[in-house]
């Protein structure tokens, strides 16, 4: 995390960890691979596979909570 800028970093920590898995899986890493790493290991792996430009649109993803977005979302991402 420390090679990404301090607004880059505080993106990535405002993303749950189920979207920072589903950012991972964008990005190429498997997803059992992703299913298996704590949430520190995620942001670190994540920063490393994502471009910077790619990290500016997480924060265009994140959704209000609704559990039916949210839901809706992953299935488009699928």
């Amino acid at each position: 995390m420390d090679q990404l800028a301090a607004d880059q970093q505080e993106q990535l920590k405002k993303c749950s960890t189920e979207r920072l898995r589903l950012k991972l899986v964008q990005a190429g890493v498997a997803e059992q691979v992703g299913s298996n790493m704590g949430r520190p290991q995620l942001l670190d792996t994540l920063a490393q596979k994502m471009p910077t430009a790619d990290l500016e649109m997480i924060d265009k993803d994140r959704t209000t909570g609704d559990p039916v977005t949210e839901l809706r979302l992953r299935e488009i991402e699928l």
